[in-house]
């Protein structure tokens, strides 16, 4: 009998190293921030916001003219011939959108590849991002800051720090991007981390949401329909006259690759 209790005392104690080992290092993996995290921070502390600024908007007007298609007045025939010419020579196609005056344009349907790579868009995160969202009603939860997205093994990774209900850490969201040859688009959720340890979607949407509000349950449908996979068609509008259509997105490099076209609306 005593050498029963012994050897139960044995088991429960290893199993109680196992399980203290496992804890210590969930606890380990959730402090742990994400190189990129890192290597971000340290981008940004090394640059005054008038550096990060100057960076922000000559990618924002570089990405704009990549992204937009010329406009030719209607009051001008050479300018708008010269510019279908130049089209044409070049393989775009031409889609001329008739108007009174000055409403006259040339849409420019060539597809065209934009670059961005993760400190630009960062810079732009850091400076523009807030002012931009506040003008489309959108804000970030209390105690959710930092935004910041790069490239890891394919997928487009969007991290913020989370500092609230007593956690301070990053948390990251892992997605994956895929363009069909129909057009559509399909945003997967594939995984959410905090520092370097793996969360579950009930977990980031009661961090994130408030419980008295309903906001939380709202928060997790949302999540579990990305992380279901949300196709949408990638269209956004321009202007009244033009809208943007992504192709294509490569995520196998360090950057962030599009290929995009102008439509007529």
């Amino acid at each position: 009998m005593k050498t029963f209790f012994k050897r139960l005392v044995l088991i429960l104690a290893v199993m109680l190293v196992l399980a203290g080992s496992a804890m210590g290092y969930m606890a380990w993996r959730f402090n742990q921030d994400p190189e990129y995290w890192t290597q971000n921070q340290q981008f940004i502390e090394s640059h005054t916001q008038e550096e990060l600024a100057i960076i922000a908007d000559n990618v924002q007007n570089r990405v704009v003219s990549q992204m937009t298609s010329v406009f030719a007045s209607g009051e001008n025939p050479t300018s708008t011939s010269a510019i279908e010419s130049a089209t044409r020579a070049a393989g775009g196609a031409i889609v001329r959108s008739t108007g009174e005056g000055d409403q006259a344009v040339v849409i420019d349907q060539t597809p065209r590849e934009i670059t961005v790579t993760p400190d630009e868009a960062n810079a732009w995160l850091a400076t523009r991002f807030e002012s931009v969202a506040a003008g489309q009603g959108f804000t970030f939860p209390e105690g959710v800051t930092n935004p910041m997205v790069t490239v890891k093994n394919g997928k487009l990774v969007s991290a913020f720090r989370v500092q609230r209900k007593g956690i301070d850490r990053p948390v990251s969201m892992l997605f994956d991007i895929k363009i069909a040859s129909s057009g559509m688009a399909t945003l997967k959720l594939s995984e959410i981390k905090g520092g370097e340890m793996a969360l579950p979607l009930e977990q980031l949407a009661s961090q994130l949401g408030d419980e008295a509000a309903g906001e939380q349950k709202r928060l997790l449908a949302k999540l579990e329909e990305v992380y279901a996979g949300k196709t949408f068609d990638p269209v956004f509008k321009v202007d009244e006259k033009r809208n943007l259509r992504v192709k294509a997105i490569n995520l196998s490099g360090a950057n962030i690759k599009m290929t995009v076209q102008t439509e007529p609306r």
